[in-house]
């Protein structure tokens, strides 16, 4: 015989055997209380071939009760989203054992308890609110032997459990036999929905701009907020376009990790409703004043990249563009400008204004040197009343060189100080 005879002879034999044990294990149990009558009969003769009368004998037993009990989910793994509405899980109670028999459940929520916003029950049309209500009245209804009734439990899962999974498990036990129970259980995991969003922290939106002076380690921070259901990671990316004048050097923030890449990290486990400020480290080059370059900052779901969200952050470059104008007045209120020529013994007031141009960054420590010419005398000096000027002078006495320094100068703004001098 060939192997696929052998083989297709021997998937024949083991379906028979199979279908001859279920048919077997299928035969219902005998009833409690049945009598079971056993008749044993003898016949006989004598040497000679004479028949005699038969005798017997009869034993009479009584079967006795044997519990047994069956629960059974309608489907046994469900995916109800999170929060959800009344949702129901029914599981069939059978009495499998041979006679009538009362029945009592409890139940176990499994290893994530909190994914339950509520537990409740139903039975016979009835609602019960505690497991306890449930079993008192259970314990009057008689389940006769292959009878089944079913037990519906009522839930709702509660918000913020995407992705969370538990195994809710009903245990049925015979009244008359405690030894005699059944457990059914149901794999619950919630559906998950995903979202974020980014924004930058100052502004709380997702795009904003700003003027910055050329340097190293400057900062900006994103928000990245989980708008999902459940616990995720995402997948934090920079660029710049064009790319010319900004360079990422570093991500930073609570949970986020980054590898060899700067443009690129990760915030691991961030939870439903939960965000974390993500500080973005970057330098700017020193290029033309009005150079412009954009930083942009997505962050995206690792369990579903098509969900993600980006934030820009446009940078327009500034510089300080510093002007400065000198004057000779008669005056000391430096409203008449001098004309024609001077004499000696005659007072000069010399007014030195810097100007900062509209549009650009604030000009720092301001620094102007005035060296005195060796044909006037310096009598004195004041400012515009700008507590940013600070004025002093070396040579002398009376001085011959005049230093005087200005802190800060913002966009579009002026200051000036004079000096007070006589023609020698």
């Amino acid at each position: 015989m060939s192997s696929k005879a052998l083989k297709a002879a021997r998937t024949l034999i083991l379906a028979g055997l199979a279908a001859a044990f279920a048919a077997t294990t299928a035969e219902a149990q005998t009833a409690e209380g049945d009598t079971i009558r056993n008749i044993a009969t003898a016949t006989f003769t004598d040497a000679n071939s004479n028949s005699y009368a038969a005798v017997a004998d009869t034993v009479d037993i009584i079967v006795g009760f044997q519990a047994g009990i069956s629960v059974t989910p309608d489907a046994g793994t469900a995916s109800p989203p999170s929060p959800s509405t009344a949702l129901t899980m029914a599981f069939t109670v059978e009495n499998i054992g041979n006679g009538v028999d009362t029945v009592q459940v409890a139940e176990d929520l499994g290893l994530t308890p909190a994914m339950f916003d509520s537990v409740g029950y139903n039975w016979n049309s009835t609602d019960y609110t505690t497991l306890a209500a449930l079993n008192t009245a259970l314990a009057s209804f008689e389940l006769t032997a292959s009878a089944t009734t079913t037990i519906n439990v009522v839930y709702k899962i509660a918000a913020d459990q995407g992705g969370e999974s538990t195994v809710y498990q009903l245990t049925a036990t015979s009244v008359r036999d405690a030894g005699e129970s059944d457990p059914g259980q149901y794999t619950l995991t919630a559906g998950e929905t995903f979202g974020v969003t980014v924004v930058e922290q100052g502004s709380g939106v997702d795009t904003t701009t700003a003027n910055l002076l050329p340097g190293n380690g400057q900062t900006v921070v994103f928000t990245v907020t989980n708008t999902g259901n459940g616990t995720e990671s995402f997948d934090l990316l920079t660029s710049q376009v064009p790319g010319t004048m900004l360079s990422v050097t570093a991500m930073a923030g609570t949970g986020v990790s980054q590898g060899g890449d700067p443009d690129s990290a990760r915030v691991t486990d961030l939870g439903p409703g939960s965000s974390v400020d993500v500080t973005v480290t970057f330098n700017v080059a020193d290029l033309a004043a009005g150079t412009v370059d954009s930083l942009f900052f997505l962050a995206r779901s690792v369990a579903q990249p098509a969900t993600n969200d980006e934030g820009a952050y446009i940078v327009t470059l500034v510089k300080p563009a510093l002007t400065i104008l000198k004057e000779a007045f008669t005056d000391a209120g430096l409203t008449t400008a001098v004309a024609g020529n001077v004499l000696p013994g005659q007072s000069i007031w010399y007014k030195i204004t810097v100007s900062n141009a509209a549009g650009t960054a604030a000009a720092q420590t301001i620094d102007i040197d005035d060296d005195l010419p060796t044909q006037v005398t310096y009598v004195g000096s004041g400012d515009d009343g700008n507590p940013n000027w600070t004025i002093s002078g070396t040579g002398g006495p009376p001085w011959t060189h005049v230093d005087a320094q200005l802190t800060t100068l913002g966009a579009g703004a002026s200051a000036y100080f004079w000096i007070e001098v006589t023609i020698n």
